[in-house]
């Protein structure tokens, strides 16, 4: 893990010193969720806390003083400026991270989901199952009524004058 290391500038005047910040992370490879919160926090604080120094930084040094210190201003303005953008982008980045954990990480989310996912799913199986025994018991009935038409009619029984059963129309 890394630290947050200042880099101080300073000029004796006034007592103030230039402090800016670095925001850098490298995370262990699987880190236990509620340190990993933890971590978002700190870094979330650290980005926002290095984001308001460095701007704070910015606005002082571009106030003009004296024409000596001009080139001194110049860079620390772009130093400022750079470590105000480092921070930002720091923190878009810890945006991202916390996305991806959320969406990757929520097992209890994707677990309900998946339960309900299944009880719909078997809700729809039992429906069909009752739709089939249904049709069966529909078919059988269509099927016996036939069968007993069937054998009552005259396509079944041999004519009286011996000649064999008329054809079946199609």
């Amino acid at each position: 893990m890394s630290t947050f290391r200042p880099i101080l500038w300073g000029h004796e005047s006034n007592n103030s010193k230039l402090i800016i910040r670095y925001s850098g992370y490298s995370s262990p490879k699987y880190p236990h969720p509620s340190s990993m919160a933890e971590e978002y926090r700190r870094r979330l604080d650290n980005n926002v806390e290095s984001l308001i120094e460095n701007f704070r930084g910015l606005v002082t040094v571009s106030k003009i003083k004296d024409r000596t210190q001009t080139s001194r201003q110049a860079l620390q303005s772009s130093v400022y400026a750079t470590t105000l953008v480092h921070a930002g982008e720091s923190l878009l980045k810890l945006i991202a991270e916390l996305k991806l954990s959320l969406t990757l990480n929520d097992f209890e989310g994707i677990n309900q989901q998946v339960d309900a996912t299944s009880e719909s799913l078997k809700e729809k199986c039992d429906d069909v199952d009752t739709s089939i025994e249904h049709l069966c018991s529909d078919v059988a009935a269509a099927l016996f009524e036939l069968e007993n038409h069937y054998a009552q009619s005259k396509w079944r029984h041999p004519t009286p004058d011996g000649a064999a059963n008329p054809p079946l129309l199609p």
